[in-house]
Formats: C-alpha cells, sequence, structure tokens
C-alpha cells in the first residue's frame, strides 16, 4: 500500500515541462539591421512647424511577419527612455510606419520593426533628424 500511495503522488505532483528559450543580444540586432539596411527607408520631413517621420520596412523578412513597430527616444536604443508602439499600414508588400514630433524633441530617436513570433527579427534605425532642419534652413 505504501508503494501504491508513493507511485500515486510522483505520479500526480511530477510534471514534464518543454522550455523554449530564446536569447537575442543587441548584437544580433545589429546585425539583422545591417543586413536588411536596404529593404528600409526612412525619410524626415518638416511640415509647419513639425517634423513628419515616415518609415518603410518590408512586410517579411525570412518568412516572417511583421508583428510590431516602436518609435524609441533616448541615447542607447538598447535601453530607450521612451518606447511607443507605432500604427502600421501596408500597401504593395510594404510596411509603412509614421509619426510627428515637435522640432524641440527631435534628438535620439530610434525606429523599430519585429518579425515573427517570440524569439523573431528586431531591426533598429536612428532617425537623422538633422538632415531635414539643415536642409530647410
Amino acid at each position: 500500500m505504501k508503494q501504491f500511495l508513493l507511485l500515486l503522488i510522483v505520479i500526480l505532483f511530477s510534471s514534464a515541462s518543454l522550455a523554449n528559450s530564446c536569447y537575442i543580444t543587441d548584437e544580433n540586432k545589429k546585425d539583422w539591421s545591417e543586413q536588411h539596411r536596404n529593404k528600409v527607408k526612412i525619410t524626415v520631413d518638416e511640415y509647419e512647424s513639425e517634423l513628419f517621420v515616415s518609415a518603410i520596412f518590408p512586410s517579411q523578412i525570412d518568412n516572417a511577419k511583421l508583428q510590431s513597430s516602436f518609435f524609441l527616444k533616448g541615447k542607447d536604443w538598447s535601453k530607450p527612455e521612451l518606447l511607443i508602439p507605432i500604427e502600421t499600414r501596408l500597401d504593395n508588400n510594404k510596411v509603412f510606419v509614421w509619426y510627428s514630433i515637435h522640432p524641440s524633441l527631435a534628438i535620439d530617436g530610434f525606429v523599430s520593426a519585429s518579425y515573427g513570433e517570440e524569439c523573431g527579427i528586431e531591426i533598429i534605425y536612428q532617425v537623422e533628424y538633422n538632415k531635414a532642419i539643415k536642409s530647410d534652413s
């Protein structure tokens, strides 16, 4: 009887766990960003004292669909001071994202796009606001 109880306890309280771990390094993100740089276009235009940033991302990278896009503010993209999701629009197999920002806040900005589920690809690019500000001066 004791053996049966012990077996029952072991069966009831034992568990099998399947774990899928993933660790994406900053180096992975840099490599992916450089690898896919020619597929991304970022423009900054000034209109009525606002800067309008638009980015075009591919809808898929390595068969992984775009999942999300973000605006990151801060000197270090890996530790942003502010991270805001950006609305996306799909058109002609390209993804368009955009936001506006006041010129006084237009420093240290990045846009990112994430592809695939869980451990997918993430690409990040710095927004060069100064090109728009200098070109119109």
